[in-house]
Parts: structure tokens; C-alpha cells; sequence
């Protein structure tokens, strides 16, 4: 049984495992065997642990998501928006991402370009385009009503609100919280109204990324990164204090599938600390979370 397959992408050709060679590791791993590892395998503890993964994601779902079909799935930007706002209304990027059959990196993904550019975000663009600029380029915030504020809000609408579609829809909107018909409400300011504008510069310490510019400065001397190592430093550091494992780091800035070894992460890494790091060897920045991953010092 030959373990790979290729396939092709918007992005390029991508080698794969097979759905016959993933489906006969989980059913070894159940008998607490493991499947002899293909030749090109490096690192053969992350190939272990992605046989675990499958299993996790067979045993939530069905067998039948050990296939490609979510992650070679065409989506759309509406179907895209339904499971980012179903993060944002607190599932974990986890448990989203398994019930559709696709990577959590991918997810991740999603999220981090709809909270910098709204909507427009999770709508595909050919390559060398610029993106149409949005309105919505903002962060989103989650915030959590008890009942007794949804009610007092609602009755306020009926008494004080202005007579536009926006008010009705809102006052609508509340009274479906209150009637279990939805378990959450997505606010965004209408075409003309100009929000404030979002700092475009993330301060951590001595350490300053402009996210216009794609310049990184450490106490006013500006370091040179390459695209992908600034893509790196700007996904951890838009995401301080939430840690990442090297699949999820791999699967956000590169957007498909994570395959083979995770060096390749760690060789980035290993970079980026010599270059931002006043002593790499003792990071103050991007620490690394043993057995897990890394994550952005979210106490500078």
C-alpha cells in the first residue's frame, strides 16, 4: 500500500497520505501497533503523533473524515464565516475544525484574516491582486449579555431607537437571543460610517512590528526579517499569550496542509530568535511551551 498521493492546489502541488494508509494506522494504533513509517519520514515521534490526530478526529466525527475532501474543498466566504463566528461565539478552533474535517491551522487562518480585514478576508483573491480595502478592517470582540441586559436592551430600542432597518434588525436580533432562536449576535458598522481607525503598529516591550509597513524595530533599530519569518513574528504576536503547536504555526502562515516534519518551523524560529532576541538563548519574546509548541509573551 503505497502511502502518498499528489494533488493540486491554487497553491501548488502537494504531496499527501493516502485515506487507505491513514485509515489502516488508526485501526493499528487501536491494537496498540503502529504502522511501519514511509522512508521519508524524519522525525518518526510527529508521525506518531499525527496518527494520534487521526484517531481523535475519526473517533469525533467519522471515518469517512480521514479524507481530503474538507481541506481540498472549495469554500465559500459564507461558509467560511460560519465557522469563524462560531469561534468567536466560544467553540475552540479544535473542535470547529473537526466537525468539518479540516485542519485547525487552516482555521486559524480564517480567523486571523477576517479579524484584520473583515468579511473581504475569507473571500479568495488571485494571486499579485492587491485586496479591495474594507471598512470592517478591525478586530473583532466577543462579549458575553446576561438575559436581564438582552431584555433591558430590547425594550430600550422599542422606546429610544431611532425608526431605521438597522434599529428593527438589532431589536429582532435581541429578541432571538431571549428566544434561544440565536445563540449570538455579529454587530458590524454599515457602508459610510468610518470607524476608528486600528493601530497599525504592535508595541511588546522594546520590540515594535508595523503591521502597514512589515518593519520590526528594537529599540529604534530596525531588524531585517525575511516574508516569512515577519509572517511568523506578526501571526504569534496578533495572538499573545495563545499557544500554538508547529503544525498550527506551519498551516496559518503557509495555508495547507502540514505533511511531513515540523524542522522546518523550528529552523524559523530558531532565526527569528537570533535576529529579535536581545539574548536568543533565553527568549523573552517567543517562548517555547515544551511538548507543545510556542507562544508570544503576552507580560511585556
Amino acid at each position: 500500500m503505497y502511502p502518498f498521493y499528489w494533488t493540486s492546489s491554487e497553491r501548488g502541488i502537494f504531496m499527501r497520505y493516502t485515506y487507505e494508509f491513514k485509515k489502516k494506522a488508526v485501526e493499528l494504533y487501536r491494537q496498540g501497533k503502529w504502522i511501519d513509517a514511509p522512508n521519508d519520514i524524519i522525525n518518526l515521534k510527529n508521525f506518531h503523533d499525527m496518527i494520534v490526530r487521526w484517531h481523535h478526529l475519526e473517533e469525533s466525527n467519522t471515518s469517512d473524515c480521514l479524507k481530503h475532501c474538507g481541506t481540498n474543498k472549495k469554500w465559500s466566504p459564507e461558509e467560511k464565516y460560519e465557522l469563524v463566528a462560531r469561534v468567536i461565539a466560544g467553540d475552540t478552533i479544535t473542535s470547529v475544525a473537526y466537525t468539518v474535517g479540516i485542519n485547525s491551522g487552516l482555521l486559524a487562518q480564517w480567523i486571523r484574516k477576517y479579524k484584520i480585514w473583515g468579511y473581504n478576508g475569507l473571500v479568495d483573491r488571485r494571486k499579485g491582486r492587491k485586496p479591495k480595502e474594507s471598512a470592517m478592517k478591525k478586530n473583532v470582540g466577543f462579549i458575553s449579555l446576561d438575559s436581564s441586559l438582552v431584555k433591558w436592551l430590547r425594550d430600550t430600542l422599542r422606546t429610544s431607537a431611532p425608526q431605521t432597518a438597522s434599529a428593527r434588525e438589532l431589536m429582532e436580533g435581541f429578541q432571538d437571543l431571549m428566544d434561544g432562536n440565536a445563540g449570538s449576535l455579529m454587530l458590524e458598522l454599515g457602508e459610510g460610517i468610518v470607524p476608528a481607525a486600528e493601530s497599525q503598529i504592535i508595541f511588546c516591550g522594546a520590540l515594535s512590528i508595523d503591521l502597514r509597513l512589515r518593519r520590526v524595530s528594537r529599540n529604534g533599530t530596525e531588524i531585517p526579517l525575511t516574508p516569512k519569518e515577519f509572517d511568523i513574528l506578526c501571526f504569534l504576536a496578533r495572538n499573545r499569550g495563545e499557544v500554538f503547536t508547529k503544525e498550527q504555526i506551519y498551516q496559518a502562515v503557509w495555508e495547507h496542509d502540514y505533511l511531513l516534519d515540523d524542522s522546518n518551523i523550528m529552523a524559523f524560529i530558531r532565526k527569528l530568535r537570533k535576529k529579535i532576541e536581545p539574548n536568543p538563548d533565553s527568549p523573552e519574546y517567543i517562548l517555547t511551551i515544551w511538548g507543545i509548541g510556542y507562544k508570544f509573551n503576552d507580560e511585556l
